[in-house]
């Protein structure tokens, strides 16, 4: 019950009680509290203990509200962390991530060390976890990815497994970039590098492929 019309009802309530213990009983009542006479009408002596309820039940309700929004906080912060988690893993380049629930940081915390991979199609996962599937999909295909489109051309490693297989597909693809490898040598993998020297010693003369390859 939200907290507004809880309030609500119990005052009209306390009201309906007030109204019919009067019609019954107008008289009043005294009480003596620490020397002080206090002389109330009867039907207010009988609402004061539901008053005091109320009171209690609000302050028990608020109590455990603030609690539950805070809990709520940490499952929400932890959710995202699990999503980040498992977008890393499934782009091959685990990174650690920061739990709030013990529970929850036993379980999700391997994801640091380990790589997902997804096998067929996924339905109803996050913006963040598909665009991670639609690049892999994309690779998958033989596509040639711009990973500084993506924003993670300076996140990924040389030696991620994705990175690679993205980077033999634009050796297929664009003989520019396979020139771009050889004169670049330290930013590829050497895996890269032999196939993108290979592939431009198919093109050239071995007098121009053979500098590249010191």
């Amino acid at each position: 019950m939200r907290l507004g019309l809880y309030i609500l009802a119990s005052i009209i309530l306390m009201v309906a009680v007030g109204i019919f213990v009067y019609t019954i009983n107008p008289s009043d009542f005294s009480y003596n509290l620490m020397g002080i006479q206090i002389l109330l009408p009867i039907a207010v002596w009988i609402t004061i203990p539901m008053f005091i309820l109320m009171v209690a039940s609000l302050v028990h309700m608020m109590f455990y509200g603030t609690k539950n929004f805070f809990k709520f906080r940490k499952w929400e912060s932890d959710s995202d962390s699990l999503n980040n988690a498992l977008y890393w893993s499934i782009l091959n380049e685990p990174k650690p991530q920061r739990f709030n629930l013990p529970k929850l940081k036993e379980t999700a915390n391997i994801l640091q060390v380990s790589n997902i991979k997804v096998k067929g199609t996924v339905d109803g996962v996050s913006e963040k976890l598909q665009s991670a599937l639609n690049i892999i999909n994309e690779i998958d295909k033989g596509e040639c990815i711009d990973f500084k489109d993506k924003k993670l051309a300076h996140i990924l490693s040389k030696n991620n497994p994705l990175v690679i297989k993205n980077q033999i597909n634009c050796l297929k693809k664009d003989e520019n970039f396979i020139e771009e490898v050889l004169q670049s040598k330290d930013k590829y993998s050497d895996t890269i590098f032999e196939k993108a020297l290979k592939q431009f010693a198919k093109t050239t003369t071995f007098t121009k492929a053979i500098k590249y390859s010191k």
